[in-house]
């Protein structure tokens, strides 16, 4: 389910941020949650490779990675070993992946919402922290069949939902507005 909570003092952020409990297995307090801070609530949840090859993404990504591992291998002699390095350097250095940044800080997505957009239009919009249950997400992928290499699961973090079609997510299906239909 989405749940929208609009912020609008510095004391209603420091809730969220304060809302860890300890996790005994790391000696941290860790929510339970994944953070993504984007710099406008209009913006989806969409990765580079979708925003940037936009129809033909399936077709240049091979292309992509294979130029960037022919010229990064030069620096890092494993990227030719592991699809999973090639994707997680290239996102790192600017190459458009399906990858979607997460963190496990509030903060760190607080960053990226607030420092990505013209500073001189910040006040024309607002910026978005997306918030995702990981105990939710694993739950999912118990149920997810396995044997597709954990597709279904990488995409449920590649889903536009700026795509006027219906998504279904984790047996609930969202509309374009992000809300669940029944």
């Amino acid at each position: 389910m989405i749940t929208v909570i609009e912020l609008n003092t510095i004391e209603e952020l420091s809730t969220l941020l304060y809302e860890q409990k300890e996790d005994k297995k790391i000696g941290r307090f860790r929510s339970a949650c994944l953070y993504r801070g984007l710099p406008n609530e209009s913006y989806s949840l969409v990765t580079s490779l979708k925003r940037n090859c936009k129809a033909k993404q399936h077709e240049l990504e091979k292309s992509i990675l294979r130029n960037f591992t022919k010229y990064a291998a030069i620096e890092d002699s494993e990227l030719k070993n592991s699809i999973w390095r090639q994707l997680i350097i290239g996102q790192h250095h600017g190459l458009p992946t399906r990858l979607l940044d997460w963190s496990y800080s509030p903060m760190m997505a607080l960053h990226f919402a607030t420092s990505g957009e013209d500073l001189a239009n910040m006040e024309n919009n607002n910026c978005v922290v997306w918030s995702i249950d990981i105990n939710e997400i694993n739950a999912v992928g118990t149920t997810v069949n396995r044997s597709e290499n954990h597709q279904s699961i990488l995409l449920l973090f590649g889903c536009s939902f700026s795509d006027e079609r219906y998504r279904t997510v984790s047996g609930r299906t969202y509309n374009e507005n992000k809300e669940i239909c029944h």
